[in-house]
This record gives C-alpha cells, structure tokens and sequence, in this order.
C-alpha cells in the first residue's frame, strides 16, 4: 500500500504552514500552565476516588471491577491509565498526568481539525487557546475524571471522520470508527458521533449499499463494544450498582413530558449561557449579517435573541443571581466543588468569593455571547438549508453538518435530566469547530472593539482557570495533611468526616442510609470535621494555612472537634 492510498499525502501533515511550530508552542504553553497550578499530590479530587479504586483493582490484582458507585464504561479510560501507573507505580499523581497527556493530544487534534477544515492558522491557533484556557477543560484536566479523556477522543475520533469526509477515505473511515469506539468504551454516550457520522454521510452520498454500509459500520461497531460490554460485565458479575443509573433516569423523564420540557428548557437556557461565556471570542469574530430569502426566519430569529438579552438577566434578578452555576467545577469562589460539611452540605460562607463585579462582567458576556451564538449557528443553518440539494457537493458543508447533529444529540441526552456543566465539555470544540468551519473572511481580526473585547476574556478566564485551579489543588492538598495527621495520630476514619473524597475512599457502602444530621458521604461518627470555617457545636484543635490566588489571601483549614454536651 502507498504512502498516498493511506491518505498521508492528503493529510498534509508537513505541508501546513506553521504547524509544527504551532504544535510546540502549544505544548510548551501547556507545560508552563501545569507547573505554575503544580499537580503533584497522591489525593483524589471529586470522583477521582472512585475510578482511582478500578485502576487500583486492576494493578494490584489484574481484576476488572467497576465501583458501585460507577455509571460509565471507563474501559479505555482504566487500560490507559494503567500504563501511567506502570511506569510510576499507582498514584492519584500519575493518574492526574495521564489526563493532562490526553488533554494536551486533544488541543493538538482540535488544532488540525480546523487547519483540515481549510482555516487559517491564527484562528486555528486561537481556537486552541481558547479551549486551553477554558476553565471546564483546563482544570479536569487535573483530574482522573472522565470528561478529558472522553473529549480528547471525541475530538480525535471527529477528526478522523472529517478526513474521511474529505478525502472519500476508508482508512481514515474506520480509524474514525475505533476511535469513536474508545470514546463509547469512556463513556457510553459518545455513541452520539458515529450516528450523526452516518447521517452526514448519507446526505452526502445518498442510499448505495455501499455508502448505507460506509455510514452504518461506525455505529454498528460502537453499538457492538456498547452491548458487549454491559453483557460481560453482567456475566462475570461485575455490573456495578449503578452502572444504568443514567438510562432510568432518562427513561423516567421521557414519560413525564412536562418534567421533558421543563428540564430541556431549564439547561437549554444554560447551555447559550455557558457556551455564550465559552465561545465568546469566535462568536464575536466571525457574527455577520444573516442573509437570505427567508425574511420571515430572520425577523424571528431577531426576535427570538431580543428576548433572549432582555429575559436572561431579567431571570437571574428573579432568582436573586447572575451566572447560573451548577456547583460543579466552576463556583462563586472560583473551581471546585468544596465538597467539605461546612460549605457544600450547610451551605456556610467559609470560603471566599470572587467579587460581584467579576461575576457582572462574566455574566455580561455570558448574556452577550449566548446571544451571538445563536445568531451564528441561525446563520449556518440558513447557510445549509437555503440550498439544501447543493449541499452534498461541499464538503465542508457536510463536515459541518456532522458537526451540528452531534452536537444536538448529545446536548438532548444530557439535557433531558440532572446538569452539571462539566457535561458540556465535549459540545464546545464541536460546536466551535461548526462556527468557524464556514468562514473564510481574512479580516476577522480587525477592529479595535473585536480586539479589546477578546483580549479582556481572555485575561478574566485564563486568570480564572489557572489560578482557580491551583486554588483547587492547594486546599485540597492542605485538606489530606490535615486528614492523615488525624489518621496518623490514631483516629480512625469512621469518626471523621473529612469530605466526600475522604469517605468516600475509606468508607463507602452501596447500602448506606444517610441521615440528616450528617453529611450523605458514608460519614459514620463526625467527631471531627476538616473544614474551611467554624461550625456550630465544634471547636477548632488545629489549623492549617495555605495561600489563595482567588481571591488573593491567605486561608486556612480547620480541624474541628466536637465539643461534649453540657
């Protein structure tokens, strides 16, 4: 087989001007961000505990056995981790550098998806910054959560289909279908972007058995790796508790069609809000007039974004906030969550926040943004249905067609029940990758407002991201010094409520009955509590003091004991 039969020469990888050069600044560029937020620390973080214990059970004993607490496939995920650990021994700190490997791969793959789809190497170059510094991406890349590595794939696996798009390749096909398959074996809903593949490409090529075969192969080999796995997990007994959780929940919600609606518009709503936020600088670049002859869409459209900009911030007055956050990874405080008694289950100022006026201006944007944002994709869809039957005869078109319908499937799988904002990770290089696919104006740069504004998100989210990050990392290195002096000191687990973390690792039980005078973390005897502040009942036997970038100040965490009743 030829270098060309196997699509090198098509792809270009040494004919691309800058892009080796590009590459390494990118690298570089990620390498300064990790020393500066330091990821060395053998500690979990959110859900880090309960991945943690599968790879652990793997090395220690060959075993595969998904925790109770698991709702992921996670295979590709655990087998790639593993090879950290191999090399290093098993270590929250190793696994924490398998993520952030992955997430540099998934930039420099989103870097050649936009060059692949003709752009230009600044805004390329741009766009991959942006998604570095967005504050989702950069700070689980610090993690062994599975958002990362799912939308590293995820990229990757897009990647390879537009190519294959591109060049009418069966290679790149069926590397497109195996990466798509190790995305689906981290998490079962990447089965969304080999079906909106087959779609894109039925339009393109229309209904020849081969093309019906081309299309199909993608989504029948992840369905296959899908089943195959839930089969064997229930064979060798090994199915964990909750592994199907999400299915119910979706099942139920799709039963209740007003709960459906209520949960679609809620996160539809904070999806334009976070992605407007998110994908600030593109919308604001590449927003122009909408054309065409559908006038009557136009007007509505208008109006649709009017209201928009006036109900938005009019809602968050009602609800007494501005920037609807989730708890998750971005808080009032910068990243988290602060998953400690004082702050996530009683709800105590114990930690600072950043200031209102940060939060007006992120908000500002948000509103802004959401609002060019579906000015854009309005002008795409235009743009694609204006002259449907020409559509299969521009690539680009089609790519970005695949582009849309997999990021509308996905967004109506997470949308229809519980919502973090984590969880919309993997639409963002998608839908920006859909954005910038269509344009091709060479003075997108120019304007002193376009550069003004850009520059100005770019300090508050990249100030956010790594500096809120590293809060993140501190705290909770600070939190497991104080939580293994205790052990240290002959304090057994059980009467300690150090955190979900914490209890989690040491404690859990699938048959655990929380109560409400304490945590739901399989807390058993809070006799003592690790904390960022004072809480009601107990007194304060050690203190342990760290610096905070967000705001910048010195902090310290507590260890609290309960005092006896009078």
């Amino acid at each position: 087989m030829s270098v060309n039969q196997i699509g090198i020469r098509e792809f270009g990888l040494f004919r691309k001007d800058g892009l080796v050069l590009d590459f390494l600044i990118i690298a570089l560029l990620w390498l300064m961000a990790m020393v500066v937020v330091n990821p060395i620390g053998d500690f979990p973080l959110n859900d880090d505990w309960v991945y943690g214990i599968a790879v652990r059970n793997l090395m220690q004993g060959g075993e595969f056995q998904l925790p109770g607490l698991v709702t992921t496939a996670l295979v590709s995920q655990m087998v790639w981790r593993a090879l950290f650990c191999i090399l290093w021994g098993f270590s929250f700190t190793a696994l924490r550098f398998s993520t952030l490997v992955l997430a540099v791969l998934g930039l420099l793959s989103f870097y050649l998806l936009l060059r692949e789809l003709g752009n230009k190497r600044g805004l390329s170059f741009l766009s991959v910054l942006l998604l570095a510094v967005n504050p989702l991406y950069f700070a689980l890349s610090f993690t062994f959560m599975t958002d990362v590595p799912f939308t590293a794939c995820a990229i990757l696996a897009t990647l390879f289909f537009a190519m294959s798009i591109l060049h009418d390749s069966d290679m790149y096909l069926i590397i497109g279908a195996c990466l798509s398959l190790i995305a689906i074996l981290c998490r079962q809903v990447g089965l969304f972007i080999p079906i909106a593949f087959g779609i894109a490409l039925l339009v393109k090529n229309g209904g020849s058995l081969r093309n019906i075969v081309r299309a199909c192969f993608p989504a029948v080999l992840g369905l296959a790796g899908f089943i195959g796995l839930q089969i064997w997990l229930r064979v060798s007994s090994t199915l964990p508790a909750l592994y199907n959780v999400k299915a119910t929940e979706l099942i139920d919600v799709l039963r209740t069609p007003k709960t459906l609606i209520w949960h679609l518009g809620r996160n539809t709503y904070i999806a334009i809000m976070y992605l407007g936020l998110f994908l600030f600088p593109i919308v604001i670049l590449v927003a122009k007039r909408i054309t065409g002859t559908k006038k009557w869409l136009v007007r509505l459209l208008h109006i649709a974004i009017l209201l928009f900009t006036v109900l938005a911030p009019l809602a968050m007055l009602y609800k007494g906030k501005m920037m609807p956050l989730s708890r998750n990874v971005i808080i009032k405080g910068g990243i988290g969550p602060e998953t400690l008694r004082d702050t996530y289950i009683l709800g105590l100022p114990n930690a600072p926040e950043l200031p209102t006026a940060y939060w007006v201006v992120i908000t500002i944007i948000s509103v802004l943004g959401g609002a060019l944002l579906m000015y854009c994709l309005a002008s795409i869809l235009i743009d694609l249905f204006t002259d449907a039957n020409r559509i299969r005869d521009n690539n680009i078109k089609i790519i970005t067609l695949f582009l849309l319908i997999g990021a509308l499937l996905y967004f109506l799988i997470i949308a229809t029940h519980g919502f973090f904002d984590r969880y919309l990770l993997p639409i963002l290089p998608v839908v920006g990758a859909a954005i910038i696919s269509l344009t091709k104006r060479s003075d997108l740069f120019q304007g002193l407002v376009k550069k003004t504004a850009i520059a100005i998100w770019f300090v508050l989210l990249s100030v956010f991201s790594i500096g809120g990050t590293r809060d993140y990392l501190s705290w909770n290195r600070i939190r497991w010094e104080a939580l293994h002096d205790l052990t240290n000191n002959g304090i057994s687990p059980s009467l300690i409520d150090g955190g979900y973390e914490f209890n989690g690792s040491y404690l859990f039980d699938p048959a655990y009955q929380s109560r409400s005078d304490k945590s739901w973390w399989w807390v058993d005897d809070d006799a003592y509590v690790v904390s960022f502040g004072a809480i009601e009942g107990y007194e304060s036997v050690r203190n342990y003091h760290f610096d905070r970038w967000l705001p910048p100040q010195k902090e310290s965490m507590l260890v609290l004991h309960r005092m006896s009743e009078p």
